[in-house]
């Protein structure tokens, strides 16, 4: 298609390139107005023309060589990154005590929830945060952000400094600050946020409640307090014992001592603790024609007298002693049992004397019953010393000390037991294998009869048990 020089709306499109750069460039009053803004010069920046859409391509009829693409720039302001919508999730993580059997053990735990809509947490601040990691637990009643930093938390997303295993903490609101510019700067993918804390470290920041408005006032506190006493849980003869101490506060009180005082006919203070005053209130109560104006009751004043207090000195610290009170001079004196009474005493002991003997003779006759699983030990006494186990003899005697025993205990002469060691110490016996050959065999080697070769057959066997033992317990 032949390329026109003319200004004429009518005439026909040219190729791109004559369109867009030869005319804009020589002859811009030749150009279409629509190319008016390609010249040199011309701020690239001017409105597409009419019928292009942004962000599309523009295909220009002419030449099939030269046909090219125009990209319209989108002016459109950029998004702010902070309203990014994120998923986030709370990871709360616990200590739980298991058992295992006989004894218990801490497991380590973890709940995660979701935030029910995606948000803007990069708005957000540190303590919106910790609100919303707490929501969704059901936590938010019972744990607060501090003002200046805490609880801890941490928090990470795909690609955080960190990454999971060492994600950063965040305490304070600086911390928060830092990690939402680096939030800021993520890659678009990034859609979701995770957020850990510990529950077992945030004690200290558990919620206090507040009082409601409905027991604000003072009255209302007595009715509806948890631990503050109330007046319904009192007698009437409490609450008038209470009104009387009121009237002795107000009626018997001392600047100079700094309490409450009575003062006797002579000036002297008499110090009023609170059990003298529980004393003298009660009286007062159970007694409608006395008033608190009135001295104490004389027996009161007896009780209290032995701790007058002068003008010049603060109360008596005087600890009561005895029976009769501090001070008191005065003591009845005990009278001195009568012979009748000492008759009567010893008589009432012969008995009781008799029977504690009897008591202590069968207690040390009766034999002790020893206890279960243990070993029953023959009872020794002082006057029969015990006699010291004799050890084991050597194995290369074992033969001449089992035999001389036997003599000994079946009385065979001593000429007799030494032929029979020198016939058995002939052929290698010991004492352990006596009952192994017959007892002609025996008999043959020893010399002896034959019921003397039976029993010591017998007399070795039994002479061997009681050798092994003592080598066991000298441990030979």
């Amino acid at each position: 298609m032949p390329n026109v020089w003319s200004s004429s709306s009518c005439r026909p499109m040219g190729s791109a390139f004559h369109e867009m750069i030869a005319l804009p460039t020589l002859a811009p009053e030749l150009a279409r107005p629509e190319f008016r803004a390609y010249g040199p010069g011309r701020d690239v920046q001017t409105p597409a023309p009419a019928g292009l859409d942004r962000e599309t391509s523009l295909e220009i009829d002419g030449d099939a060589d030269v046909q090219d693409a125009i990209s319209v720039r989108d002016d459109s302001p950029e998004p702010d990154p902070d309203d990014k919508l994120f998923f986030v999730y709370s990871t709360m993580d616990y200590d739980e005590r298991v058992s295992t059997g006989r004894s218990t053990k801490l497991v380590h735990k973890h709940a995660t929830a979701q935030v029910p809509n995606k948000v803007a947490i990069i708005k957000f601040t540190r303590k919106g945060t910790v609100n919303t990691m707490l929501s969704v637990h059901d936590l938010q009643d019972r744990y607060v952000a501090g003002v200046n930093c805490g609880p801890p938390f941490k928090l990470y997303w795909a690609g955080s400094p960190g990454g999971k295993t060492n994600a950063p903490t965040v305490n304070t609101d600086a911390e928060w600050a830092i990690l939402m510019d680096q939030l800021r700067e993520a890659r678009p993918s990034v859609k979701a946020v995770n957020i850990v804390f510990n529950i077992d470290g945030m004690q200290g920041h558990r919620a206090t409640g507040a009082i409601g408005p409905e027991i604000a006032d003072k009255a209302a506190e007595l009715t509806f307090g948890t631990r503050v006493p109330q007046v319904d849980n009192f007698s009437n003869e409490h609450r008038a014992v209470a009104a009387k101490i009121e009237e002795i506060n107000a009626f018997w009180d001392c600047a100079l001592h700094g309490g409450h005082c009575y003062l006797d006919k002579d000036g002297n203070h008499i110090f009023l603790n609170r059990f003298r005053k529980g004393q003298f209130a009660a009286y007062l109560a159970a007694t409608p024609t006395a008033t608190a104006l009135e001295p104490p009751p004389q027996h009161l004043l007896d009780s209290w007298s032995g701790a007058p207090v002068s003008a010049t000195q603060g109360p008596s610290t005087t600890k009561p002693r005895g029976r009769s009170g501090p001070g008191s001079s005065s003591s009845s004196p005990i009278s001195a049992p009568s012979n009748d009474t000492n008759t009567m005493l010893l008589s009432m002991m012969a008995p009781i004397t008799a029977m504690c003997m009897q008591s202590m003779q069968a207690s040390q006759k009766a034999p002790q019953t020893p206890s279960r699983g243990s070993k029953r030990r023959r009872d020794v006494s002082p006057e029969t010393p015990t006699r010291a186990g004799s050890p084991p003899p050597a194995p290369k005697d074992e033969l001449r000390a089992c035999l001389v025993s036997f003599g000994k205990t079946k009385d065979i002469a001593p000429e007799d037991i030494a032929r029979a060691i020198a016939g058995l110490a002939g052929c290698k016996y010991s004492p352990d294998s006596l009952d192994m050959p017959n007892v002609t065999r025996i008999m043959g080697l020893t010399g002896l009869e034959e019921g003397e070769a039976h029993q010591l057959q017998r007399f070795a066997v039994a002479w061997s048990a009681r050798t092994e033992k003592k080598r066991a317990r000298y441990n030979y």
